[in-house]
């Protein structure tokens, strides 16, 4: 019956019912006014407006604080706050006037927000989300309002039901002011930033999660669309300066995802003059593993680094070479003060750049390479002195493991792409006997783990990438000595390596098979059966490479 009554008189019934004291009343003329504003398209046109208008006016005057004692009050005032919402998207286009007075009303509930009823406040949030979506600029005198309300309300760390959803309005509210108003957000930014980010890394499962999510991914596509200058002030007030804050460091990805989208979008010449400002940025989000050396294990700061070094990576892809070679040499500087956990930070950054610039990586390497070389040695902890480690906390298994795997990958990736002949004989010098090293290192932890998937990949590369017979002479005889430990696992560990080296290379290395053969002869029969089964799979390979058996040199 109400799709088939014509809109002039639905219109006119309404009205009439509005008038009405009766609750029941009130909310039958409410639904049967949503579902002919819900129609698509809709029925009214411009000569519906100044009813549609006073039917604006009269359900405005409904939305009163000191209506919110009573249930049916309440109700009322929800089913009213979702009827404006549709008002607005069809009439506020023709005639605003009557949508300010509502606006007005709808930011005096939000300011309520403390004692009033969460789910009348979230149908609030969404009503003036349309509201500002359709009156843009004009809500501008009262966008400290509802800004700092709606902000507050995204502070609260409280979350039941009813507040889950005023999440989700306050954030549906927020997307459409971001799109709206995105030159007036100044003030703000840097509370959007932390909160918005807090509250979609935090926000528990449930039916809301995923549109907290969607809306939150919105809002940071607006924010990443806003002047890089701009934007760069509220990033740096927002980042964690304090132990205490480090709960908020959820908002770390939102931040720098934003920062990302930003400067990649942006032009070389857009960023070449904030480049001091956003590496002091860097450094100082950067800081968060030192801020937290006592409690990593309670915050995920392998997270809030890896974002991070995202927006990095993003920016080397813009910057010149002396800029990119003027930012590193900042962070290297960094990180050579105390603590030493910098330098898990730095080895990290390394491999994130060389796996964006790829062969471009080895024309900023050599610092890198040189610190490597440095570190290995310091992570060996049954050689290294006392005053030479880097950690002396409980926790400095974990971290060496974690510098030398993380040194062992970057040499790799640096072999991998290397184009431009980078691997010279010094750095190879360099780096050689540290590598040799790390094959009897087998006090530090994952040990197994970190030779197969970490240091024999290293030397094949290492080789592959030298191409030089004097330089394989040399790795080959270094590693060949290591298969005479006393150490069951350092003998398999060399015959690995030797395996790999082999099997990378191919014929170029057969020269130094006569060489190997009576290392490989002397543990045919060792007293451990992984290193005998390895000496066969070695042998396989030799014979491989030289087309025929070698069974009568073993």
């Amino acid at each position: 019956f109400n799709v088939l009554l014509p809109a002039g008189i639905t219109l006119d019934v309404i009205l009439l019912l509005l008038t009405r004291n009766a609750y029941n009343v009130k909310q039958c003329a409410l639904e049967i006014l949503n579902a002919k504003l819900s129609q698509s398209p809709t029925p009214f046109t411009k000569r519906h407006i100044e009813k549609l208008c006073a039917i604006t006016s009269s359900i405005t005057s409904w939305l009163r604080n000191d209506s919110i004692d009573k249930e049916e009050n309440i109700l009322l005032m929800q089913s009213s706050l979702f009827t404006l919402k549709l008002l607005t998207r069809v009439a506020c286009c023709h005639e605003k006037q009557p949508f300010i007075q509502t606006l007005e009303r709808v930011v005096a509930l939000l300011h309520n927000w403390r004692s009033s009823n969460k789910v009348l406040l979230a149908n609030a949030a969404l009503c003036l989300a349309d509201i500002v979506s359709e009156l843009g600029v004009q809500t501008l005198p009262l966008l400290p309002t509802y800004m700092i309300d709606i902000i507050s309300i995204l502070k609260d760390e409280t979350f039941t039901n009813d507040n889950e959803l005023l999440i989700v309005g306050c954030l549906a509210s927020l997307q459409k002011i971001v799109e709206s108003l995105p030159k007036f957000l100044s003030p703000y930014l840097s509370d959007i930033l932390r909160w918005v980010g807090v509250k979609s890394s935090k926000f528990p499962q449930s039916k809301y999660k995923n549109e907290v999510i969607s809306r939150s991914n919105h809002i940071r596509k607006c924010l990443a669309n806003l002047p890089l200058r701009i934007l760069i002030p509220a990033i740096d007030s927002s980042l964690l300066v304090e132990i205490d804050e480090a709960r908020f460091m959820g908002s770390y990805q939102f931040i720098f995802d934003t920062l990302c989208d930003n400067v990649r979008q942006s032009t070389s010449d857009d960023i070449s003059n904030l480049v001091p400002d956003l590496t002091r940025i860097f450094l100082k989000a950067l800081e968060l593993r030192v801020m937290l050396v006592d409690q990593d294990e309670k915050y995920d700061v392998d997270i809030a680094e890896s974002v991070t070094l995202n927006a990095l990576a993003a920016l080397a892809l813009k910057l010149s070479e002396n800029n990119l070679k003027t930012v590193l040499q900042k962070f290297i500087d960094w990180s050579g003060d105390q603590p030493h956990d910098r330098l898990i930070t730095l080895i990290k950054m390394a491999l994130k750049l060389c796996d964006h610039l790829k062969g471009l990586f080895t024309l900023f390497a050599q610092p890198f390479i040189k610190m490597v070389a440095d570190i290995m040695p310091k992570c060996h902890l049954s050689k290294s002195a006392d005053q030479e480690k880097l950690f002396s906390d409980d926790s400095i298994q974990i971290k060496n493991n974690v510098l030398v795997v993380g040194s062992l990958n970057l040499i790799s990736k640096c072999c991998q792409y290397d184009n431009q002949a980078f691997m010279t004989k010094e750095r190879f010098d360099l780096l050689l006997k540290p590598l040799v090293e790390q094959i009897d290192n087998t006090s530090l932890k994952n040990y197994v783990t970190r030779v197969d998937e970490n240091l024999v990949p290293c030397f094949a590369n290492l080789a592959y990438a030298m191409n030089d017979d004097a330089a394989w002479k040399v790795l080959n005889y270094e590693v060949l000595i290591k298969t005479r430990s006393k150490k069951a696992r350092v003998r398999l560990t060399a015959l690995k390596v030797i395996e790999s080296v082999y099997a990378k290379l191919g014929e170029s290395i057969s020269i130094l098979i006569p060489e190997t053969v009576p290392f490989i002869a002397e543990l045919m029969e060792d007293d451990n059966e992984d290193v005998e089964r390895q000496c066969q799979k070695v042998v396989d390979v030799l014979e491989k490479i030289v087309g025929e058996s070698l069974k009568d040199y073993f």
